[in-house]
């Protein structure tokens, strides 16, 4: 499995429940912003293999997926909408 935002809330959560699932999991995400956000309580980086990158960079992204071949990909990365224009 290939996941996308693997350090974020919902993303967490998904790699815990993957991995209590027995797959095998490549995380890519950037750096949780805080020592205690869930991934880091969930020990996230032991249970899967995790790339630290921004997902904009088309290149990287496609390298690791292509060298790591999933047969799934989950994408929950995600930016969070903090004000609305009117």
């Amino acid at each position: 499995m290939f996941l996308t935002g693997h350090t974020g809330f919902k993303g967490s959560w998904m790699l815990k429940t993957l991995s209590l699932l027995g797959a095998d999991i490549k995380g890519y995400a950037l750096l949780p912003k805080t020592k205690d956000d869930l991934f880091y309580l969930i020990n996230g980086a032991e249970i899967c293999d995790s790339v630290i990158a921004d997902l904009r960079d088309k290149e990287k992204i496609e390298k690791e997926i292509v060298d790591f071949q999933p047969d799934f990909i989950f994408h929950l990365a995600s930016t969070a909408i903090s004000s609305f224009i009117l």
